[in-house]
């Protein structure tokens, strides 16, 4: 028995995200000063994306504070101007 693979596609800020395999749910698309490319993270639930956005944004916050400790790229993080959350669509 052949198992059918799903194709994810996002559409956002003139770019285009394609995953193929398991099926997701919303795309984190997070954009920083410091990099020319978009950090993406794959979430397979609104909740996971939600919970996955409130971890960058706290740790943006933190380095923005100065309060970020581990081996996070502090400077990346505080140059974080977006986290945007973006549902996925199917074909």
């Amino acid at each position: 028995m052949s198992k059918t693979s799903t194709r994810n596609t996002v559409h956002h800020n003139g770019q285009t995200y394609t995953r193929a395999g398991r099926r997701y749910s919303h795309l984190v698309v997070v954009t920083s000063s410091h990099d020319s490319r978009p950090a993406i993270h794959w979430a397979s639930t609104l909740e996971l994306a939600q919970r996955n956005a409130d971890q960058i944004a706290g740790r943006r916050d933190r380095a923005r504070n100065g309060t970020l400790r581990g081996l996070w790229d502090t400077e990346w993080h505080a140059g974080i101007t977006s986290i945007d959350l973006v549902q996925i669509e199917h074909d």
